[in-house]
């Protein structure tokens, strides 16, 4: 069974808006309220965050989930 990181690689694209900001992931896991554990989860492609969870991140940096999925990812 596909899920969402197969199609639009969430994970790699939370990771590189993060590192591209210089954050750390046990900073941006604090701003998201959740553990780090569970954030590096998300980064790595091991868990899918949820929209609300997706929504926040995009909060976070003044961008829309359409912008994040849309932006060019650096392999």
């Amino acid at each position: 069974m596909s899920g969402i990181n197969d199609y639009i690689k969430i994970g790699k694209r939370i990771k590189q808006v993060r590192i591209k900001s210089g954050i750390s992931q046990k900073e941006m896991a604090e701003r998201l309220g959740i553990s780090q554990s569970g954030y590096s989860n998300y980064e790595n492609e091991h868990r899918e965050p949820g929209i609300n969870l997706i929504y926040s991140f995009c909060k976070e940096f003044g961008m829309t989930i359409d912008e994040l999925i849309r932006m060019e990812l650096i392999e």
